[in-house]
């Protein structure tokens, strides 16, 4: 008892250092040990309604657009009605021009500068006159008047020229407006993708906001699920590697490897954050292997290891 006794301090060292290794073992496999997203999901990165724009009757190729179609990026899928936005547009095309030549027309100022040298000749031919007692003082004055009425003249044609300035700039402002009227009638795809459903039909009458077509990207498309956020924030980062495996049907399931692009600055109140990265679809006999709503599974991996267990 007296040896237990005096080794008793040495024993529980041990002890709580054995304890302290297995403890720092435990953390190191931890680490290496995949994070997994629960919950996953792929969603469309991009998926919108495309509607009009302006209120008439809609033309579009009912054989082009048609779902299941591929958009291009910037291409005019229909148009409402452009006929009469096409007609204002070379009207205000016209009083632009019109306003343009007042514009540059300085002959009113030029003819008022002549104007001006001639009545300052007959001013001082006038004056002349008078002092040699040619002509009456009150005729010299009128002559003198004249001249110096002249020069109002000039201020009056300079004035008038910077109206018409400003009526060019009110004109353009004017065409571009129809032109913007035009392009507000066309219904354009703003990435590319496939047309997933069309709500509408030629020569139907639509108004602004109604949908005409719904567009989904589907070349690139993401992995969406919740990751708990207190065992190992530091792994849970923009750019962390990724494992992915997406059901796509029957027993075949397919692996991607990616990189966290999104992660949720909130921490909710189950204790997770919200997650997502990108994967690039495959094509397999003329169709995209991987769509929108497939259930995934998703792991944060080590930085030296990105694939699946």
């Amino acid at each position: 008892m007296n040896i237990l006794a005096n080794h008793k301090p040495l024993a529980i060292a041990l002890l709580a250092t054995s304890i302290g290794l297995l403890d720092n073992l435990a953390s190191a496999q931890s680490d290496n040990s995949p994070i997994p997203v629960r919950d996953s999901l792929v969603e469309a990165i991009d998926d919108i309604k495309i509607s009009a724009g302006a209120d008439g009757i809609l033309f579009l190729d009912n054989q082009d657009v048609e779902e299941g179609k591929l958009v291009q990026a910037g291409k005019v899928i229909a148009m409402i009605d452009p006929e009469q936005a096409k007609l204002n547009l070379v009207l205000k095309e016209a009083e632009e021009q019109q306003a343009r030549l007042q514009a540059e027309n300085d002959v009113n100022i030029r003819a008022a500068e002549k104007s001006m040298e001639y009545e300052w000749a007959e001013a001082k031919s006038a004056e002349e006159l008078h002092k040699k007692q040619a002509m009456p003082y009150w005729d010299m004055r009128r002559e003198v008047l004249e001249a110096e009425r002249s020069k109002l003249a000039i201020e009056m044609a300079k004035n008038e020229q910077q109206v018409a300035v400003a009526t060019f700039a009110a004109k353009t402002a004017e065409r571009r407006l129809a032109e913007h009227e035009i392009k507000r009638r066309q219904i354009t795809a703003t990435f590319d993708g496939i047309i997933a459903r069309r709500y509408a039909k030629s020569g139907e009458w639509v108004q602004a906001g109604t949908p005409i077509v719904r567009v989904v990207r589907i070349d690139e498309i993401k992995v969406e699920g919740d990751v708990k956020g207190l065992d190992a924030p530091e792994r849970i980062v923009m750019g962390a590697p990724v494992a992915i495996r997406v059901h796509v049907g029957g027993n075949r399931y397919v692996d991607f490897e990616s990189r966290l692009e999104y992660v949720s600055p909130i921490l909710e109140s189950d204790n997770t954050y919200r997650v997502w990265a990108k994967i690039v679809n495959r094509v397999e006999g003329g169709r995209y292997l991987v769509s929108p709503g497939m259930q995934a599974e998703m792991q944060i991996m080590p930085p030296s290891n990105v694939s699946l267990n």
